[in-house]
């Protein structure tokens, strides 16, 4: 089955990353990407609820801030005290074997000495399967296996940058399933294609 959420449609809003350090949350897809001097991307009004909504694992809930209408705007509040650590955020869509997924994220802001974040999915509770590609690079990893750097080399996703994700879980081509980006309006490329697919539980934006 198809979630009515497609990759580019003007109607469907995207997710959105913003905040004096790090933020996220779901927008107009057709969105512009300008941005004013000191802000963030222009935000249209919503024509219809965000594909999900942001929510912090319980051990990390006073690291962000939730806010909007939808929950769909999540701003990381400070650094955290382990230097090297990224603390998840997650979404409220649960991802299920069979079916086909797309959101788009807005990066409002990035923090300036920390400035690394994480896209991709996790398994239900931030459980392993993880499959994860850093901003500062687009380089990527699989659960707890060292980072990979991008085929084509270095692309750093900047504030202002509109990130276009799908999550194909239908297993159509592959005993997997397969997890792709678009920045912009770059061409998209398949960031990971080896999603298991053996697990009955959902998995997490």
């Amino acid at each position: 089955s198809t979630p009515p959420h497609p990759p580019h449609s003007p109607t469907t809003p995207p997710t959105v990353m913003d905040g004096g350090w790090n933020q996220q949350r779901p927008v107009e897809a057709d969105a512009p990407s300008r941005r004013a001097k000191d802000e963030g991307p222009e935000r249209p009004p919503l024509r219809q609820r965000p594909p999900f909504a942001w929510k912090a694992a319980p051990d990390y809930e006073k690291e962000f801030k939730i806010s909007g209408d939808s929950c769909e705007i999540a701003t990381k509040l400070r650094d955290f005290k382990e230097a090297d650590w990224v603390v998840p955020v997650g979404g409220t869509m649960r991802l299920l074997k069979g079916s086909i997924y797309r959101w788009t994220i807005c990066v409002e802001h990035v923090c300036p000495t920390r400035p690394q974040m994480h896209l991709g999915v996790h398994g239900a509770g931030h459980r392993r399967p993880w499959r994860l590609m850093t901003t500062t690079r687009c380089s990527r990893a699989r659960d707890e296996d060292t980072w990979q750097e991008r085929p084509g080399g270095d692309r750093a996703i900047n504030a202002g940058d509109f990130v276009h994700i799908e999550v194909d879980l239908r297993g159509l081509h592959l005993p997997f399933g397969t997890l792709s980006v678009a920045i912009n309006a770059e061409p998209e490329e398949v960031v990971f294609d080896d999603i298991p697919l053996t697990s009955s539980l959902p998995m997490m934006p």
